[in-house]
């Protein structure tokens, strides 16, 4: 069952929950340029927590459609980071 192509949504890139008890990441660099076609586990950004880099990968295929936060921004587990339309490929 395809859908028309219209039907498109928007799904939040949200800050993961690393495992960690630190309560505030930093968002390093958004490791892809907006309308870029992304596939799941593709490293899309670059997060800091205790000095350590972790690189975020993409949960699902889709177009990325930009960055809701700025470099060097501090960000919570849960918050907006981006976005990204699945498509669907009829």
């Amino acid at each position: 069952m395809n859908q028309d192509a219209f039907l498109s949504r928007r799904k939040s890139i949200p800050v993961p929950d690393l495992g960690i008890e630190e309560e505030t990441l930093t968002f390093v660099t958004g490791l892809i340029p907006d309308g870029a076609r992304v596939i799941p586990g593709e490293r899309i950004a670059e997060l800091l927590v205790r000095g350590i880099v972790f690189h975020l990968e993409a949960e699902r295929e889709g177009r990325f459609v930009g960055w809701s936060v700025s470099p060097g921004a501090r960000v919570r587990v849960g918050e907006e980071l981006g976005g990204i339309v699945e498509e669907d490929n009829a």
